[in-house]
């Protein structure tokens, strides 16, 4: 049970992570002119 609690929450914690790059990777791929409705 402790097992599988501490690996949901590393899948938890891979999946933010690569969510913040995967924003921060396209926010600096856009275009400075281009504007997001809701930034992170």
């Amino acid at each position: 049970m402790v097992l599988l609690y501490l690996l949901g929450w590393m899948l938890i914690s891979m999946r933010t992570r690569l969510d913040t790059y995967v924003a921060l990777l396209e926010g600096s791929i856009q275009e400075p002119e281009q504007s997001q409705p809701a930034p992170l």
